[in-house]
């Protein structure tokens, strides 16, 4: 984790950071059942919201290994005026 990155954060999430640094290489192929419901929530509400994303910014705070990301990129990328994504974790961004 670059210093930069992790100048203006408190120690929580510091710890934090470096937590899901270490744990990024895993995180998507171990069992987790509260990241892969959250998976299937975020989903169904997308869907079930007929969301109506034509032209707009879309910002993903937490991003991760972009676990989401991929999907809703791929789900509703070409109505999206921009994307950006966003985690703490450095070595879960370089994932994507």
């Amino acid at each position: 984790m670059s210093s930069s990155s992790t100048a203006s954060m408190g120690s929580t999430a510091k710890e934090s950071a470096f937590a899901y640094d270490l744990w990024a290489d895993d995180y998507d192929t171990c069992e987790n059942k509260t990241r892969d419901l959250d998976g299937e929530v975020l989903r169904a509400a997308m869907r079930e919201k007929d969301m109506d994303l034509e032209g707009k910014a879309v910002v993903e705070l937490g991003c991760g290994t972009g676990r989401h990301t991929h999907w809703i990129v791929a789900t509703f990328g070409e109505h999206l005026d921009k994307y950006v994504a966003m985690d703490v974790s450095e070595a879960s961004r370089k994932l994507h």
